[in-house]
């Protein structure tokens, strides 16, 4: 049914919210363009976001820890069979959405002085919320450095979450993220649960290259030899 006319005028129109789509829409809007981004949804992020991609890998994550808890019994670590809480996990699932989306807002309108920064953000293995920026347009201010922080504690606030967790270091042992605090690490070198060979999350990494290429590396690698000269 018809329920009358809607005119409107526009330099750019973007059919799809989708990755592509909203990405489109954002960078000829930076670029000063009068842009109209049409979607069937009233939140952009496409079936990638929504029910594609990012839901499929949570969950993938979830399966792949049951499947981690059977096998332990082969290492003498016995645990019981899991129990499924369909619905905190479908929470958890959307809460992984709606953490990317923001994240993907906050970034499409992060500025530094009035000037768009060109940044995109991701969330890697599930723990790792990463910001970055293109510093060969605009480079990030302390005042833009600020937003971001500002934004990453709201994030916490609103899903009781720790990104800036900094009494933990975390490594990836047997394709898992592992969390160790401070306090334990040389009692874990002492029993051999870390060694000069297990990978290291180097988060002193500050660049693309370098995440890519320099971020999960053997601990001896990294800043963390120092607790195998002390040890």
């Amino acid at each position: 049914m018809v329920m009358g006319e809607f005119t409107q005028e526009t330099e750019l129109l973007v059919v799809g919210g989708g990755p592509g789509g909203y990405a489109a829409a954002f960078r000829a809007a930076d670029l000063g363009l009068d842009v109209t981004l049409v979607d069937v949804t009233g939140r952009p992020g496409g079936v990638c976001l929504f029910r594609g991609c990012i839901p499929s890998k949570t969950l993938l994550h979830i399966s792949e820890l049951i499947q981690d808890a059977g096998r332990a019994g082969e290492m003498g670590v016995t645990f019981g069979k899991p129990q499924l809480d369909l619905d905190r996990l479908r929470q958890w699932k959307n809460e992984v959405i709606e953490i990317t989306e923001k994240a993907g807002r906050f970034v499409k309108t992060w500025n530094a002085h009035g000037n768009d920064l060109e940044a995109g953000a991701i969330i890697l293995h599930n723990q790792f919320l990463v910001l970055g920026v293109n510093e060969d347009q605009n480079g990030a201010s302390g005042c833009s450095i600020d937003k971001s922080f500002r934004f990453i504690k709201q994030l916490e606030k609103d899903y009781k979450l720790r990104f800036l967790e900094r009494s933990k270091v975390a490594f990836y042992i047997d394709n898992e993220v592992a969390l160790f605090p401070l306090a334990e690490l040389k009692l874990k070198i002492d029993a051999g649960t870390i060694t000069k060979d297990t990978l290291i999350f180097n988060n002193l990494v500050d660049n693309k290259g370098d995440l890519e290429d320099k971020w999960i590396i053997p601990a001896n690698d990294s800043w963390f030899k120092k607790y195998f000269l002390a040890n």
